[in-house]
Protein backbone atom coordinates (compact mmCIF):
# COMPACT_ATOMS: atom_id res chain seq x y z
CA UNK A 1 0.00 0.00 0.00
CA UNK A 2 2.86 2.54 1.07
CA UNK A 3 4.23 1.86 -2.42
CA UNK A 4 1.34 2.82 -4.25
CA UNK A 5 0.98 5.67 -2.59
CA UNK A 6 4.66 6.74 -3.26
CA UNK A 7 3.96 6.16 -6.89
CA UNK A 8 1.01 8.49 -6.75
CA UNK A 9 2.66 11.10 -5.60
CA UNK A 10 5.39 13.86 -7.84
CA UNK A 11 8.80 12.73 -7.59
CA UNK A 12 9.45 16.21 -6.15
CA UNK A 13 7.09 15.21 -3.01
CA UNK A 14 8.73 12.07 -2.75
CA UNK A 15 12.33 13.39 -2.33
CA UNK A 16 10.62 15.43 0.17
CA UNK A 17 9.32 12.29 2.30
CA UNK A 18 12.77 11.02 2.07
CA UNK A 19 13.97 14.47 3.15
CA UNK A 20 11.78 14.29 6.37
CA UNK A 21 12.86 10.87 7.16
CA UNK A 22 16.84 11.44 6.86
CA UNK A 23 16.83 14.97 8.55
CA UNK A 24 13.53 16.30 10.23
CA UNK A 25 14.90 18.98 11.98
CA UNK A 26 16.57 20.77 9.14
CA UNK A 27 13.99 20.06 6.52
CA UNK A 28 10.28 19.96 8.08
CA UNK A 29 9.81 23.53 7.81
CA UNK A 30 10.99 23.51 3.68
CA UNK A 31 8.92 20.57 3.15
CA UNK A 32 5.47 21.86 4.70
CA UNK A 33 5.94 24.82 3.02
CA UNK A 34 6.26 23.10 -0.20
CA UNK A 35 3.44 20.60 0.15
CA UNK A 36 1.02 23.22 0.97
CA UNK A 37 1.25 24.89 -2.28
CA UNK A 38 0.03 21.75 -3.73
CA UNK A 39 -3.11 20.84 -4.52
CA UNK A 40 -5.88 19.09 -2.27
CA UNK A 41 -5.15 15.87 -3.71
CA UNK A 42 -1.15 15.30 -3.31
CA UNK A 43 -1.77 16.68 0.21
CA UNK A 44 -3.73 13.97 1.17
CA UNK A 45 -2.12 11.77 -0.40
CA UNK A 46 1.00 13.38 1.93
CA UNK A 47 -0.76 13.13 4.81
CA UNK A 48 -1.63 9.03 4.30
CA UNK A 49 2.04 8.15 3.75
CA UNK A 50 2.92 10.51 6.95
CA UNK A 51 0.12 8.43 8.82
CA UNK A 52 1.90 4.72 7.67
CA UNK A 53 5.46 5.18 7.18
CA UNK A 54 6.72 3.69 9.88
CA UNK A 55 10.30 5.65 10.13
CA UNK A 56 8.17 9.01 10.64
CA UNK A 57 8.75 9.29 14.65
CA UNK A 58 5.45 10.05 16.63
CA UNK A 59 6.47 13.15 17.38
CA UNK A 60 7.54 14.48 14.00
CA UNK A 61 3.87 12.88 12.76
CA UNK A 62 1.99 14.72 15.19
CA UNK A 63 4.04 18.41 14.43
CA UNK A 64 2.68 17.86 10.75
CA UNK A 65 -0.83 16.79 11.22
CA UNK A 66 -0.87 19.63 13.54
CA UNK A 67 0.52 22.18 10.95
CA UNK A 68 -2.38 20.96 8.66
CA UNK A 69 -4.94 21.82 11.24
CA UNK A 70 -3.97 25.71 9.42
CA UNK A 71 -4.58 24.73 6.06
CA UNK A 72 -6.66 26.54 3.47
CA UNK A 73 -8.37 23.49 2.58
CA UNK A 74 -11.42 22.09 4.60
CA UNK A 75 -11.03 18.81 3.84
CA UNK A 76 -7.34 18.16 4.51
CA UNK A 77 -8.16 20.23 8.65
CA UNK A 78 -10.54 17.50 8.67
CA UNK A 79 -8.28 14.58 7.53
CA UNK A 80 -5.33 16.08 9.92
CA UNK A 81 -8.34 16.40 12.81
CA UNK A 82 -9.15 12.47 12.11
CA UNK A 83 -5.74 11.57 11.50
CA UNK A 84 -4.54 13.26 14.91
CA UNK A 85 -7.26 11.32 16.32
CA UNK A 86 -5.52 7.84 16.25
CA UNK A 87 -2.01 9.24 17.46
CA UNK A 88 -1.22 10.54 21.33
CA UNK A 89 -2.77 13.74 20.88
CA UNK A 90 -2.17 15.50 24.20
CA UNK A 91 0.08 17.93 23.31
CA UNK A 92 -2.01 19.27 20.06
CA UNK A 93 -5.24 19.19 22.51
CA UNK A 94 -4.87 23.61 22.21
CA UNK A 95 -4.42 23.53 18.58
CA UNK A 96 -7.47 21.17 17.99
CA UNK A 97 -9.59 23.71 20.19
CA UNK A 98 -8.57 26.39 18.01
CA UNK A 99 -10.44 24.55 15.08
CA UNK A 100 -13.66 25.25 17.56
CA UNK A 101 -14.33 28.59 15.91
CA UNK A 102 -13.15 27.02 12.33
CA UNK A 103 -15.59 28.44 9.04
CA UNK A 104 -16.33 25.14 8.29
CA UNK A 105 -18.53 23.09 10.49
CA UNK A 106 -17.58 19.59 9.59
CA UNK A 107 -13.91 20.51 10.92
CA UNK A 108 -15.85 22.27 14.33
CA UNK A 109 -17.52 18.58 14.60
CA UNK A 110 -14.70 16.56 14.33
CA UNK A 111 -12.43 19.36 16.54
CA UNK A 112 -14.87 18.79 19.00
CA UNK A 113 -15.46 15.08 18.82
CA UNK A 114 -11.51 14.15 19.48
CA UNK A 115 -11.58 16.73 22.24
CA UNK A 116 -14.23 15.39 24.05
CA UNK A 117 -12.85 11.33 23.05
CA UNK A 118 -9.71 12.68 25.12
CA UNK A 119 -10.78 14.66 27.63
CA UNK A 120 -14.54 14.08 28.90
CA UNK A 121 -14.63 17.60 29.30
CA UNK A 122 -18.39 18.57 30.32
CA UNK A 123 -17.05 22.65 29.57
CA UNK A 124 -17.53 21.41 26.11
CA UNK A 125 -21.30 20.63 26.54
CA UNK A 126 -22.55 23.93 25.76
CA UNK A 127 -20.87 24.44 22.83
CA UNK A 128 -21.87 20.64 21.68
CA UNK A 129 -25.47 21.74 21.95
CA UNK A 130 -25.31 24.93 20.21
CA UNK A 131 -23.24 23.22 17.27
CA UNK A 132 -25.70 20.35 17.46
CA UNK A 133 -28.89 22.43 16.86
CA UNK A 134 -27.83 24.07 13.70
CA UNK A 135 -25.69 21.22 12.09
CA UNK A 136 -26.71 21.49 8.47
CA UNK A 137 -24.50 17.83 7.50
CA UNK A 138 -25.77 14.06 8.70
CA UNK A 139 -21.79 13.66 9.58
CA UNK A 140 -21.92 16.25 11.77
CA UNK A 141 -25.07 15.46 13.60
CA UNK A 142 -22.91 11.72 14.23
CA UNK A 143 -20.00 13.48 15.33
CA UNK A 144 -21.65 16.09 17.80
CA UNK A 145 -23.89 13.13 19.06
CA UNK A 146 -21.24 10.93 19.74
CA UNK A 147 -19.12 13.72 21.75
CA UNK A 148 -22.27 14.65 23.70
CA UNK A 149 -21.85 10.22 24.52
CA UNK A 150 -18.44 10.61 25.16
CA UNK A 151 -18.80 13.64 27.70
CA UNK A 152 -21.44 12.17 29.71
CA UNK A 153 -23.34 8.38 28.66
CA UNK A 154 -25.30 7.92 31.86
CA UNK A 155 -29.10 7.66 30.99
CA UNK A 156 -30.14 10.89 33.36
CA UNK A 157 -27.20 13.30 32.35
CA UNK A 158 -27.81 16.54 30.88
CA UNK A 159 -26.05 15.65 27.69
CA UNK A 160 -28.00 12.24 27.13
CA UNK A 161 -31.16 14.28 27.63
CA UNK A 162 -30.33 17.14 25.38
CA UNK A 163 -29.44 14.29 22.86
CA UNK A 164 -32.58 12.12 23.54
CA UNK A 165 -35.04 15.82 22.94
CA UNK A 166 -32.73 16.46 20.14
CA UNK A 167 -33.85 13.29 18.34
CA UNK A 168 -37.71 13.48 19.58
CA UNK A 169 -37.62 17.13 18.18
CA UNK A 170 -36.17 16.46 14.99
CA UNK A 171 -36.43 12.96 13.88
CA UNK A 172 -38.94 10.55 15.52
CA UNK A 173 -42.40 11.19 16.82
CA UNK A 174 -42.82 8.93 20.21
CA UNK A 175 -46.53 8.99 20.15
CA UNK A 176 -47.16 7.84 16.77
CA UNK A 177 -44.25 5.44 17.03
CA UNK A 178 -43.04 6.66 13.55
CA UNK A 179 -39.98 8.63 12.38
CA UNK A 180 -40.03 12.36 10.99
CA UNK A 181 -37.79 12.22 8.55
CA UNK A 182 -36.63 9.94 5.51
CA UNK A 183 -34.39 7.55 6.33
CA UNK A 184 -33.12 7.23 2.56
CA UNK A 185 -32.73 11.27 2.51
CA UNK A 186 -30.04 13.84 4.04
CA UNK A 187 -31.12 12.16 7.16
CA UNK A 188 -30.21 8.59 6.67
CA UNK A 189 -27.28 8.21 8.63
CA UNK A 190 -27.75 10.37 11.89
CA UNK A 191 -31.45 8.84 11.97
CA UNK A 192 -30.20 5.91 12.54
CA UNK A 193 -26.74 6.40 14.44
CA UNK A 194 -28.00 8.56 16.95
CA UNK A 195 -30.93 6.09 17.58
CA UNK A 196 -28.32 3.75 18.18
CA UNK A 197 -26.11 5.91 20.56
CA UNK A 198 -29.73 6.56 22.41
CA UNK A 199 -29.98 2.99 22.93
CA UNK A 200 -26.35 2.64 24.51
CA UNK A 201 -27.37 5.19 26.81
CA UNK A 202 -30.24 3.28 27.81
CA UNK A 203 -32.74 5.99 26.23
CA UNK A 204 -35.00 2.80 23.83
CA UNK A 205 -37.68 4.42 22.04
CA UNK A 206 -37.69 2.14 19.51
CA UNK A 207 -36.90 -1.62 18.38
CA UNK A 208 -33.03 -1.68 17.25
CA UNK A 209 -33.83 -4.35 14.31
CA UNK A 210 -31.18 -4.42 12.35
CA UNK A 211 -29.25 -1.32 13.69
CA UNK A 212 -27.94 -4.10 16.08
CA UNK A 213 -25.17 -4.80 13.75
CA UNK A 214 -23.99 -1.45 13.93
CA UNK A 215 -20.29 -1.06 15.71
CA UNK A 216 -19.70 2.37 17.47
CA UNK A 217 -16.40 1.40 18.88
CA UNK A 218 -14.67 3.79 16.74
CA UNK A 219 -17.10 6.89 17.28
CA UNK A 220 -18.00 6.22 21.08
CA UNK A 221 -14.95 4.51 22.81
CA UNK A 222 -12.03 5.22 24.32
CA UNK A 223 -9.11 3.73 23.51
Amino acid sequence: MKEQLYSQLPEEIRNNVKQLIANPSEKLDQVMERIQERNALVKSDFLKVIMIEKKITEELRAEILTRFLSDKEAGIREKAVLFLEAENIQESIGELQRLFQDPDQDVRSKALWVVAKFTRDKELTEKIQQELSQAPSDSARVMLAAALYLIDNTRNSPEMQFLKDYYLTHYYDLEKDQLKVDLTGEYEESTQIIGLILWKAGIELFALGSLEAYDLTWLIEKD
